[in-house]
């Protein structure tokens, strides 16, 4: 007997929006157009964040979970981009944040300004997806053409070797 395939998510991904517009405004766009799901910056989840506790309960009295932080990009070392602050924010001021919300995914972009070996990258990955097991929260690595992981290939070996070496939980997206 085969399992039967789980219902589609509907996710409304807070890039879309761009990631100036405030939280409550996303959250209200979300629940509005029959999203249930949101997914937030790690800006949004930093230390000095816009996310409290009125807007995790507005999200909650909209029925819209708070449910993806994206993306996470300082995995393989600092960035020395300082024209965005998601170059600035390194994982752990993003994970514990990003469970306390209620998130339990973070989507990984791995970027980086030196040339990391395949070792590398997948011992930066399993390092994160560690951290992020501490809070029961699933690491997802996007392949993204500019990135360090440039494809959905590149992507399935660093996870496969990254599973083998920690025992965790994580996933490709594209």
């Amino acid at each position: 007997m085969t399992t039967p395939p789980l219902p589609p998510r509907r996710v409304l991904w807070s890039g879309t929006f761009g990631l100036n517009t405030p939280l409550r405004i996303r959250v209200d766009a979300a629940a509005e157009a029959g999203f249930r799901e949101l997914s937030v910056s790690p800006i949004d989840v930093s230390a000095n964040a816009s996310v409290n506790t009125a807007i995790i309960n507005h999200a909650a009295a909209r029925d819209v979970r708070l449910s993806f932080v994206d993306p996470v990009l300082t995995w393989l070392g600092p960035l020395d981009d300082t024209r965005s602050p998601l170059t600035q924010l390194s994982p752990d001021g993003v994970v514990a944040p990003a469970a306390r919300i209620g998130a339990r995914t973070i989507n990984a972009i791995a970027m980086s300004n030196r040339r990391p070996s395949f070792d590398q990258i997948v011992e930066g990955f399993g390092t994160l997806c560690g951290r992020a097991a501490l809070t029961d929260t699933l690491v997802q690595l996007e392949s993204v053409p500019m990135s360090r992981v440039p494809s959905v290939s590149a992507a399935l070996a660093v996870v496969e070797d990254a599973k083998y070496l920690r025992q965790i939980r994580t996933r490709v997206i594209w």
